[in-house]
């Protein structure tokens, strides 16, 4: 990610809020990282599980039709 600049006259303010912000970044950075594994989690169990329902549901559908 690109962190903004921090403009500020007194340089310990600065160096003060360079840190923060370094410290929000990381932490955006990580919240983002832990959505897209949450993301492709999801997309794993939804391509694992339909199939299974399917088959589950056919069999069914055979089983009660024979």
């Amino acid at each position: 990610m690109r962190m903004a600049q921090v403009k500020a006259a007194d340089p310990a303010e600065k160096k003060k809020l360079t840190g923060e912000m370094k410290a929000l970044d990381q932490e955006l950075a990580a919240w983002d990282e832990a959505g897209q594994r949450q993301v492709l989690a999801l997309v794993t169990m939804r391509d694992r599980e339909v199939p299974v329902l399917m088959a589950a549901i056919l069999f069914k559908y055979n089983f009660m039709t024979q």
